[in-house]
């Protein structure tokens, strides 16, 4: 095991991964006992696997170890493929190496420290696990093995499982289960444990002393999202959640938050559309970078866009044929015959969690912050490049990664060059979006129309919504002048 530590502050603390953690504690224990010439060598126990796939119905795959002769029954697995998969038509190929990720993903815990060997009907899935020429994004299309074991104990049936365990987005199941990792080492170390053994269901004790040994070193926020990954984890499992709602743990949430003052949050400034007209306006050379931030700058506010939703890093393209089914491409805009609009699909975004996509219509305001012109203009010089290329990139030969950090660069930039950097000026990522709201508001949109043109489900549109300090002062005095004017 190999740990780097940077030059830096000798007191700055340094994240260790899990795998590093379990390899100084085996060195611990090793070195605690009498010491020996040499640690002897264990040989791997040998796992043969067979994997396979069909275009029209489904995968599946099963192993036999050293010490059997046939498959145990849960040591197989056959999957059908979602709709969704269904509908894109991947090739076999692709069929076939999903067949040996989700094998992996399956049994890869039980699977670890021994030696496994594929057997694959495929010679291009092979060619590319031996060369990694390969490369695909890898989404879990069933539950860890071990997760499935676990909830079958408790009653339900492995298809109950397998739709328990698709209630919650990929994403949200790699969230929670850093704090359900750390509760249980923690637990570990202090001895807590049920006489059953095992530190689930969590005891409120155990949970406030665990908040409190994190008390300054993460935020009281983040404390309150690792509380949500314990607790959904023991929902899973049908596991008493009453510890959560001992009123005691709050109260220690509470004082944790007011004895280590947190960081202010940072200020965003929102790009108003006059402000955006004058960062435009030095965008007026016709080269291909400008044209691209252009349209990108004008999109994203006119569409009330995430960052995410219009960027990509470098490693993003390394997704291939799935690269559309994440960010945007030049077939994600559609601008109509006659120039009044134009149709933006959004494949994946926070407020669409199944990638359905969602459509957008944004219309022509024919002046310099036009959105509709700026991308038809965009669209006349991108011919060189195909229909499933990004929608954005940096360079019109290099075409590099159009990225948030090249975006709020440029944003940054502009705005100096513009004159806009007085007082308390900060923009970023998320300055479009906040400007486009903060924008509709003072042109007098209702509050309703504000969350259908930012796509908001909740009332969390609210908080976008900004006042300058001349705005304050003028609704000072109107509520002033009302109440003296009735008295």
């Amino acid at each position: 095991m190999e740990l780097y530590f940077p030059p830096g502050n000798v007191h700055q603390r340094r994240r260790i991964s899990s795998d590093g953690k379990k390899d100084l504690q085996w060195w611990a224990s090793i070195l605690s006992g009498i010491p020996q010439r040499s640690i002897a060598t264990q040989v791997r126990e040998t796992i043969a696997a067979w994997t396979d796939a069909a275009s029209s119905k489904g995968l599946g795959a099963f192993y036999i170890s050293q010490r059997q002769t046939i498959p145990q029954p849960e040591a197989s697995f056959s999957i059908q493929l979602p709709t969704t998969r269904m509908q894109t038509r991947e090739h076999i190929n692709t069929l076939e190496m999903r067949a040996v990720e989700q094998a992996f993903l399956y049994w890869g815990e039980a699977w670890k420290g021994k030696k496994v060997v594929l057997h694959i009907d495929n010679q291009a899935v092979a060619h590319g696990l031996e060369t990694g020429t390969i490369r695909v994004d890898i989404p879990r299309m069933q539950p860890p093995a071990t997760w499935v074991a676990n909830i079958q104990q408790l009653g339900l049936s492995a298809t109950a499982a397998y739709y328990l365990w698709r209630g919650l987005a990929p994403t949200t199941w790699r969230n929670y289960d850093t704090p359900r990792a750390r509760f249980a080492l923690f637990c570990t170390l202090s001895n807590y444990q049920h006489q059953t053994g095992g530190c689930f269901p969590a005891r409120a004790t155990w949970l406030i002393e665990w908040l409190c040994s994190l008390a300054g070193t993460v935020k009281v926020k983040t404390m309150k999202l690792y509380l949500t990954g314990i607790k959904s984890y023991q929902l899973d499992l049908g596991i008493d959640c009453l510890a959560f709602g001992n009123p005691r743990l709050e109260r220690t949430i509470q004082g944790i938050k007011r004895d280590h003052n947190e960081t202010e949050r940072r200020f965003r400034t929102p790009l108003i559309r006059p402000h955006l007209l004058s960062i435009l306006h030095h965008l007026q050379a016709p080269n291909y970078d400008n044209i691209v931030l252009r349209a990108s700058f004008t999109l994203a506010f006119a569409g009330f866009l995430r960052v995410g939703e219009f960027t990509y890093r470098e490693a993003d393209k390394e997704l291939g044929n799935s690269f559309p089914r994440w960010f945007l491409t030049n077939k994600s805009i559609q601008v109509a015959g006659d120039g009044a609009h134009m149709e933006l699909t959004i494949p994946a975004s926070k407020t669409d969690p199944f990638r359905t996509g969602i459509m957008l219509t944004i219309a022509a305001t024919l002046d310099e912050g036009c959105p509709v012109q700026a991308m038809k203009r965009l669209q006349a010089t991108d011919t060189h490049r195909s229909a499933h290329a990004p929608l954005f990139c940096i360079g019109k030969h290099k075409q590099q990664a159009f990225t948030r950090e090249y975006v709020v660069q440029r944003q940054q930039y502009l705005a100096t060059i513009a004159r806009l950097g007085q007082g308390r000026w900060n923009l970023n990522g998320h300055s479009f979006r906040r400007g486009a709201a903060t924008w509709a508001a003072q042109v007098g949109i209702k509050e309703a129309e504000i969350q259908t043109l930012g796509r908001w489900r909740s009332d969390a549109y609210k908080v976008y919504i900004e006042y300058t300090s001349e705005e304050r002062i003028a609704l000072s005095r109107r509520f002033q002048y009302h109440q003296a004017t009735r008295s």
